[in-house]
């Protein structure tokens, strides 16, 4: 399993994710998890993300020391 953040590219609003890391076997099912919720919690909605707004990009352990994603947008 590999780690993808998704990232939406366009405006979100109010209540609506902005971004998720989701722990899957390639960026398809990454994909996957965001747009049909496929394995994700319970409840849980992405409303808002498509395959038109999705920017999909693997994450690794390589890289400077830093932050990953910050994300907040509560209405």
């Amino acid at each position: 399993m590999r780690l993808f953040l998704i990232t939406r590219s366009d405006e979100t609003d109010w209540d609506e994710y902005n971004a998720a890391l989701v722990r899957a076997d390639d960026a398809f099912d990454a994909a996957r998890f965001v747009l049909l919720g496929e394995n994700a919690p319970e409840g849980t909605s992405f409303h808002g993300f498509t395959e038109h707004n999705i920017v999909v990009t693997p994450v690794t352990s390589a890289g400077v020391h830093g932050l990953i994603i910050a994300d907040f947008k509560a209405g």
